[in-house]
């Protein structure tokens, strides 16, 4: 016996995560792009933004992309410890949900580790964004 209440509904279920598109007075959305050129079989370490003071940052996500396919591996840090540690092959989602998100607090500051696993130079773009919020 077929349900009528799945006749003339989709065969899948789209989960969504909802955005922010508006915030409040004291947020302002944050987004942060950087490139880099790594060396075959080299790595990059990259101190690339301090959070101001009197401010926090929601890091949302973001995604890394490279410019040849071999399985990369980057590294998020900030203060006091670990984002995420993410495999990717020429691009890779960084998923930071609201379980594994991050409040990164004022004057902290985020180092990303990134390493060439390919024999030949690649160049590497990471994007990142979230919620700067003012503290008080």
């Amino acid at each position: 016996m077929v349900r009528s209440w799945g006749i003339g509904k989709p065969d899948y279920w789209s989960a969504t995560v909802i955005s922010r598109p508006e915030v409040s007075p004291a947020e302002e959305h944050w987004t942060l792009n950087k490139v880099y050129t790594i060396s075959g079989f080299g790595a990059v370490v990259d101190d690339f933004y301090t959070v101001p003071e009197g401010y926090d940052l929601q890091l949302g996500g973001g995604f890394i992309s490279c410019s040849e396919s071999c399985i990369q591996n980057v590294r998020l840090v900030a203060t006091p410890g670990m984002i995420g540690d993410f495999r990717y092959d020429m691009r890779g989602d960084l998923i930071l949900t609201s379980l594994a998100g991050q409040v990164i607090s004022e004057n902290s500051t985020m180092t990303v580790y990134i390493w060439n696993n390919y024999p030949a130079e690649v160049n590497v773009s990471l994007t990142l964004s979230g919620i700067l919020k003012r503290r008080g």
